[in-house]
């Protein structure tokens, strides 16, 4: 499973802003924490935003849709009780997202297990969730914005550890006809095709840095993308793109004796590009930091004004 970093915006009058995004969580969550609560539909599906019991800052996105979650929950007299039972028997429970969210910061990791809702249901639900709060009124159009980094040739090949590599073949590319004819493609065919992914795994006990070393001094590839470490011993393994954008990310396991919840806080806590290129964000997308109460203030200024 892999755990995907985001940044978040909220616009308000034109502008970029960033409140807490916990705080939002925390309102909303507050109101369900007991017996039935009421889900918000996207696209005639319910969904279910749950705080977890493991670690401070966690989240369930809750989707009722699939026939894995139908069989361990009550669709019709859904409760948080129940959730957090079930979370204990399975916690890769179906149609289930993990989501952590940063105390100080405009960011949050998400993990989906399978048959889960992706992001984009996360963003529709948080702007539908704002109407119901009482500290959301100004807010609207909730982003998460992917974690990037965009790196040069050196810092590629200065890799110690390289795991997989990708990169793209488009029609521009003497090897693109080559790949078409080794795939067997008629012109009817080949015309349907605008690009090839292709995806390098290193064998046992190897290492892709000659591979990558090739790929880099190739000028017929695009989007190249590396996922590997700085330092051998230390570190996350890190995704990089060549001159293109590609999401700061890192994988997670199912363990015995340590919870998901708990493994995703502790990634968090130990990434060290999470606070650079939140900075990064900030500075790019020119956001604005808030404080709940500072909206509070405004809405009724604004009032007594009118």
């Amino acid at each position: 499973m892999k755990i995907r970093y985001f940044n978040y915006l909220f616009n308000q009058d034109g502008k970029n802003i960033a409140p807490s995004l916990l705080n939002l969580f925390n309102e909303y969550t507050s109101k369900s924490d007991k017996g039935p609560i009421k889900p918000i539909e996207i696209a005639e599906q319910p969904y279910y935003l749950i705080s977890s019991e493991e670690a401070d800052g966690l989240f369930y996105l809750v989707s009722i849709n699939s026939n894995s979650s139908q069989r361990y929950i009550n669709k019709k007299n859904f409760n948080v009780c129940e959730l957090h039972e079930r979370l204990e028997e399975d916690e890769l429970l179906g149609s289930l997202t993990y989501i952590y969210i940063d105390k100080s910061s405009p960011c949050v990791s998400i993990l989906s297990t399978l048959g889960s809702p992706r992001y984009g249901c996360l963003e529709t639900f948080v702007n539908c969730m704002l109407e119901s709060l009482d500290n959301a009124e100004d807010l609207e159009n909730f982003q998460l914005v992917e974690m990037s980094e965009v790196v040069n040739k050196t810092k590629l090949k200065n890799l110690e550890m390289v795991v997989d590599a990708g990169f793209t073949l488009n029609k521009d590319s003497s090897k693109f006809d080559t790949i078409c004819d080794m795939l067997k493609l008629d012109d009817n065919s080949a015309e349907e095709v605008g690009s090839f992914r292709v995806i390098i795994e290193r064998a046992p006990k190897t290492t892709l840095k000659g591979c990558l070393k090739n790929l880099l001094d190739d000028n017929e590839l695009t989007e190249l993308t590396a996922r590997g470490k700085d330092d051998l011993l230390k570190g996350a393994l890190t995704e990089l793109a060549l001159d293109a954008s590609k999401s700061l990310s890192e994988n997670i396991g199912h363990r015995v004796n340590i919870t998901l919840d708990q493994q995703m806080a502790a990634k968090f806590e130990a990434n060290q590009h999470v606070a650079r290129l939140t900075k990064s964000f900030i500075r790019l997308h020119n956001v604005e930091l808030v404080e709940l109460v500072e909206l509070v203030e405004l809405v009724e200024l604004v009032e007594l004004v009118e």
